[in-house]
């Protein structure tokens, strides 16, 4: 069974998150940047990719231990 590919983009700025997500379609969301546009954006990503919350969780993983160095 081959891989699903999710492409997710966020363009961030002081005031916004902008995202992207590509898969077997394009979709493109803006939220507040803050941790509750954050978890808004978690939340319509999962829906939209259909993924698992782990496959996303594990990403933000990596993406914490980047940021953090």
């Amino acid at each position: 069974m081959k891989e699903k590919q999710i492409f997710i983009d966020i363009d961030v700025s002081k005031s916004t998150l902008d995202v992207f997500i590509r898969s077997m379609s394009l979709n493109y969301f803006k939220v507040e940047n803050s941790l509750k546009g954050l978890v808004r954006a978690l939340k319509r990503t999962i829906k939209s990719t259909n993924s698992k919350k782990q496959e996303l969780f594990s990403v933000l993983k990596i993406l914490e231990s980047i940021l953090s160095c």
